[in-house]
């Protein structure tokens, strides 16, 4: 499944978000976008992105997703080291 479709599946206001976010909009139009607090938004879009990595998690990649560039929120977490 590819990026694109795997955003179709999900709830309508987390797709919208993606999408919106894809749109490099910010949180705060975002927000106007949705009608929704401020607040509500980084929220959002964390859960989005979960459930859109769950579903992509679950699907071999295709050239598409192989080539996107990559989303912060794609990015495995990284422990630094002290120096």
């Amino acid at each position: 499944m590819n990026r694109t479709a795997a955003i179709a599946e999900l709830p309508d206001t987390y797709a919208t978000a993606v999408r919106l976010r894809d749109e490099d909009l910010s949180t705060e139009e975002i927000a106007a976008q949705l009608g929704l607090d401020l607040e509500a938004v980084a929220p959002l879009l964390r859960i989005a992105a979960a459930k859109l990595a769950a579903k992509l998690a679950t699907t071999d990649p295709t050239p598409e997703e192989e080539t996107r560039p990559a989303m912060m929120s794609d990015a495995p977490a990284t422990k630094r080291e002290p120096r």
